[in-house]
């Protein structure tokens, strides 16, 4: 799951919004899960992998924070352990569903809360950034663009930039982004604390990335 079209980000949002339920057997993994690590999946989904025909189990849990514990120490891979324990849980649970099997089951873990944040600010519309850059009454200003869970604002110069780049200004923008992000904030993901803007330059765009968006995104 790693954009807000995915089937398994669908599900999920719809497990959210009290559309759908999870059923046997997982939602009798999902209680083990909280019994075992002290937090429930939002959703379970098993499926098999095209390429080499292995059964994926994916755990999806609200919120990014729950994922951490399902980490190994160095943060990069999935606790095997942890892994291990789930595969033995389902391994039990599917006895009488011949429908799917635990053997070379591949466990991921991951979150419904990071996407449905970027969800949220996609759906702020080009009409609606413009006016916010209009809003803004600041010649300095070239664009307004959106990039993951937030919005970066593009002045023309790199002298310009520096002239903004300060609390008060940052602030300002952060506060008048905030409040167009909060309209499609479905689930109140995003509030002051958690949320940030970004601030670049026209200038650094077209000199260090030739005025590409596809190269600006891929490092930023």
């Amino acid at each position: 799951m790693i954009s807000s079209g995915d089937k398994e980000y669908l599900e999920t949002k719809a497990i959210k919004k009290g559309l759908k339920q999870l059923e046997s057997p997982f939602s009798d993994l999902a209680e083990r899960i909280k019994a075992e690590f002290g937090v429930r999946p939002l959703n379970i989904m098993y499926d098999i992998l095209p390429h080499n025909k292995q059964p994926r189990l994916q755990i999806i849990f609200e919120w990014h924070k729950d994922t951490i514990a399902f980490k190994s120490e160095n943060g990069l891979f999935f606790d095997t352990t942890k892994q291990e324990s789930v595969t033995n849980t389902v391994n039990d649970l599917i006895q009488k569903y011949p429908d799917y099997s635990a053997d070379n089951l591949l466990v991921i873990f991951n979150a419904f809360e990071p996407i449905a944040r970027e969800e949220a600010n996609r759906n702020i519309s080009n009409e609606k950034l413009e006016k916010l850059k209009e809003d803004m009454n600041s010649g300095d200003i070239w664009q307004i663009k959106r990039s993951f869970s937030t919005g970066i604002f593009f002045f023309y110069t790199e002298e310009q930039l520096k002239k903004n780049d300060n609390d008060l200004t940052k602030n300002k923008f952060k506060t008048a982004y905030l409040k167009l992000l909060k309209e499609s904030d479905e689930f109140g993901y995003i509030y002051e604390a958690n949320f940030s803007i970004k601030l670049d330059s026209k200038e650094n765009f077209d000199k260090n990335y030739q005025s590409n968006w596809f190269y600006y995104y891929k490092d930023n």
